[in-house]
């Protein structure tokens, strides 16, 4: 399972962040925010490998401030669901 595979890319990093435990939730509320495609996905930072994270690719539309306001209501609700989310989930929004 993905959320298996994520996970234990980022425990072989020595980061402890179960996206497993929370993905159902995760994908609930990014899909309250943002219907439509919502893809999760393990990334790094060229200049930092060990810089690792799970990145949740969502399409939508609207003004630029409605999504950065969508933007901000996901990562509050995710907090509150994940609080180690931090540096570990990231939200992507590509505008369509």
């Amino acid at each position: 399972e993905l959320a298996t595979l994520l996970s234990q890319s980022l425990d072989a990093t020595g980061q402890e962040f179960d996206l497993a435990s929370v993905i159902d939730d995760v994908r609930k509320i990014t899909l309250e925010l943002f219907p439509g495609k919502c893809e999760f996905t393990h990334e790094f930072d060229p200049e930092y490998p060990d810089d690792r994270y799970v990145v949740v690719d969502v399409e939508a539309s609207g003004t630029p401030k409605e999504l950065v306001d969508r933007s901000c209501q996901w990562s509050e609700r995710i907090r509150q669901v994940v609080p180690n989310a931090l540096g570990n989930l990231r939200l992507m929004i590509i505008p369509v």
